[in-house]
């Protein structure tokens, strides 16, 4: 756009901005209140390598170093781990209320309908 154009004020595409604004931190909120900062950090790692397989696919002339290569495979290896150790807590807590509720004397009291 040179100096002397006159710049164009579009409303719908304001608004329409505005709207996808709204919806993204409406999401990122429902994101994190059912789960955890974290969890969202880990879908945002999960999201980068969508947007970059997606662009090595449209875009043939993209070139994916080794570099890039090792990079992203210590990113898998860090989301595998992360997803292990929140299934693994998961499993234990499902235990725990199927066994009984633990009281803060140590033993199990168990649940009754």
């Amino acid at each position: 756009m040179a100096l002397n154009e006159k710049w164009r004020f579009d409303p719908v595409v304001l608004a329409l901005n505005a709207l996808c604004t709204f919806a993204l931190n409406v999401s990122v909120f429902l994101v994190i209140s059912y789960t955890s900062a974290l969890t969202f950090r880990v879908a945002g790692v999960v999201r980068d390598w969508l947007v970059v397989l997606v662009s090595v696919y449209l875009f043939v002339d993209t070139k994916l170093t080794l570099m890039n290569m090792v990079g992203y495979g210590v990113a898998v290896a860090g989301v595998v781990a992360y997803h292990k150790i929140k299934l693994k807590e998961v499993v234990e807590k499902a235990m725990e209320l199927q066994q009984g509720v633990r009281n803060p004397s140590g033993y199990n009291v168990p649940i009754s309908a």
